[in-house]
């Protein structure tokens, strides 16, 4: 009786344990998206006029965009308002807001945006 007792005790632990750990999955992207990053690329597809298909990377003296709880600051402009909706982000309020979808983990941001009609933009950023 006393080993099935110990059996079952381990057993609800084990499955405490593994339960209760963080997983990178659950991680909120609005606390993720927190910090300083550094823009890597650009690639613009899928564009109606092939002469806009495009792409350029940075290696070195790359712009910074910083990203506080609600604010978001790209060099060189003042800090702006941002919201975040599920994969969706919006920089600026009212009419002159912009929406974008986005993908953040620990150490990689990328931005998409598509318009109907325009080209597929990506921006890839890795954090500082």
């Amino acid at each position: 009786m006393n080993r099935l007792t110990l059996s079952i005790l381990g057993m609800f632990c084990l499955i405490l344990f593994s339960t209760s750990c963080k997983d990178e999955d659950d991680e909120n992207p609005a606390d993720l998206i927190v910090g300083s990053w550094r823009f890597v690329s650009y690639v613009a597809s899928e564009c109606s006029d092939p002469d806009d298909n495009e792409s350029e990377t940075c290696t070195s003296a790359c712009e910074v965009v910083v990203i506080t709880k609600d604010m978001v600051t790209f060099e060189g402009e003042p800090p702006e308002s941002y919201s975040i909706d599920g994969n969706k982000i919006t920089f600026g309020t009212g009419s002159g807001a912009d929406t974008y979808e986005f993908t953040v983990t620990e150490t990689t941001l990328t931005v998409i945006e598509q318009d109907p009609g325009e080209c597929k933009e990506v921006t890839t950023l890795t954090r500082v």
